[in-house]
This record gives C-alpha cells, structure tokens and sequence, in this order.
C-alpha cells in the first residue's frame, strides 16, 4: 500500500492581525503543491476543539507505513512541558499530544491495517510563552513519551525559542507557502530554507528553531515528494 501524505492547516485569529490570511495561505499552497493526498482547513470559526481533534484523528487514521502527516498552527501559542498548547474557545490542546495519543491507540487496536515508520511535521507559527491560567493545573501536562514513537521521526519548527515571544508576523506561514509551492524533495530542508528566509526577512526580530527526535531504527528525512 502506497504512503499517504496528509497536511492539517489550523488558524486561530483571537487578537492577532492576519491570522488568517496566513493559515489561508499554508492551505492554498499545500493544496497547489501536489505534494499532499489531502489538506484539512480548520481556519477561523471552524477551528473549534471538536473540529481540531476529529481532523486530527481522520489524519492519523488514513495514515499507512511510511507515510507523513504535517500539522501548521499559527495564532497564540503556550508552551507547558515539552508541548504547545493552543487555546480554542472551548479547551486547549497540545497539538502534538493529541497527534501522538491517536497514534498510539491506533497501534495498540491495529488489525492488518499498519502505521509503522511514521514522519510527523509540526510547524507553529506563534509565541511559546508560559500559559498565563496555569493550564498544568487541570490538564495533563506530562512530558511526551517517544518510546512509544520508536521508527517515527519528528520534526518541528517554531518561531521562537520556549519561552520567548516573537512580534506578530505573518512571515513563517508565508515563507513555508512559498517553499511549498516550489515542491521540495523533503520535509527537513524545507524548513531550515523557511527558518534561514524569516530570520534574513524579519532582520533577526523573529529567530524561528527546529527540533528532531530522530527514528530509533536510525536517521530519516521525510520525503515530501512521491
């Protein structure tokens, strides 16, 4: 069975000056890219907690051996052991939490339908303060297990550092839709060309980073091509 490359654009817009456009602009690009089997556009009003986890799980569950799966975020940002929480106006939401806790049920009630050797891609668009409400008081806040992600590999980009705040910018989304649109062979170089671009374009206001849990069965890079 062939793999499955699925992209999940989400934008909330709360006080931020186009949000929006940006998020539109991800899912415009992913789609005219060809590079995906489906893009899901939860933008604005749509981007509800309901919305976000039943695409997020329709995503996992189409997913088969080898295959990708690229989530965007862009709106505010809070970062609470080793995860970014979004705030939707019903819940928030560890967006990788989420993504992985759908893997890993899958796995465990897996019949001959496999999920093995998965690439993730995650690309936040937003600040990584500390939650202002604590959300460490009513919510789950343990830090990610990737024993049960053993032959995946995981790629993020962020606009700033944990902890930090980056001026309201729509340049990540834009960079990304740009390089999207040129159909890169792979995941990885892709965003370390949108990371170089917004740092050269922001004159180091905005300093995106990447982070890599790289497959126990040895480095990989995610394949965006066929």
């Amino acid at each position: 069975m062939s793999r499955i490359r699925i992209c999940v654009v989400i934008g909330l817009q709360q006080n931020l000056d186009d949000v929006l456009q940006e998020a539109k602009e991800v899912a415009a690009a992913a789609k005219e890219s060809g590079l995906f089997d489906k893009v899901y556009e939860l933008i604005g009003q749509e981007a509800t907690a309901e919305n976000i986890r039943s695409k997020l799980s329709d995503a996992v569950r189409d997913l088969r051996d080898n295959s990708l799966l690229v989530v965007f975020y862009a709106g505010h940002g809070y970062f609470e052991s080793g995860f970014t929480w979004i705030k939707t106006a019903e819940a928030p939401i560890a967006l990788q939490k989420e993504v992985f806790e759908h893997v890993k049920q899958l796995r465990q009630n897996d019949g001959t339908t496999r999920r093995n050797s998965l690439d993730f891609g995650f690309v936040f668009s937003c600040c990584r303060i500390a939650d202002p409400d604590g959300l460490q008081q009513d919510r789950d806040t343990s830090p990610p297990d990737y024993k049960d992600l053993a032959g995946d590999t995981i790629i993020e980009l962020h606009a700033c550092q944990p902890g930090s705040c980056v001026v309201d910018s729509v340049l990540l989304g834009f960079a990304l839709a740009y390089y999207l649109r040129k159909k890169p062979a792979d995941f990885e170089s892709m965003l370390q060309s949108v990371s170089t671009d917004v740092r050269y374009l922001s004159i180091d206001r905005i300093q995106p980073y990447t982070k890599k849990v790289e497959s126990s069965l040895g480095a990989r890079i995610p394949q965006l091509a066929p």
